[in-house]
């Protein structure tokens, strides 16, 4: 078997980070309901091809981004997450925190908006 591809989830507090690694994993999640990850958060997926990956779900705190560079390191790929009510600025500085340690890590961004949910309370 070879080495799990490592993934970062990456972004500020309340981006869904946890809310996509939990529907990816088949965990339970519910509305409303929010639990702030403290430091990091390591998960192992297989995919249907048999695949194997190392999702890392990375707190968004300030307090714990200090860190960020002990997680980067051998990073595959990451995964940015962002907020559109907040903005998208923070996504230049996780980049920069990835790019620094893991120069060849694949970079994806993932941009939250809670539109449809707005959309719904209003409908």
């Amino acid at each position: 078997m070879s080495t799990p591809k490592k993934v970062l989830f990456l972004g500020n507090q309340g981006t869904g980070k946890t809310h996509v690694i939990r529907q990816l994993l088949g965990t339970c999640f519910q509305r409303g309901v929010y639990f702030a990850t403290m430091g990091t958060d390591i998960h192992t997926y297989i995919s249907p091809s048999g695949s194997e990956y190392s999702i890392w779900d990375c707190a968004g705190k300030l307090i714990f981004k200090g860190k960020i560079d002990d997680y980067c390191i051998g990073a595959d790929i990451a995964f940015i997450f962002a907020d559109m009510q907040v903005g998208p600025t923070s996504c230049d500085s996780w980049r920069e925190e990835v790019k620094w340690f893991s120069p060849t890590t694949q970079i994806y961004y993932v941009v939250k908006s809670d539109l449809d949910f707005i959309k719904g309370i209003l409908n």
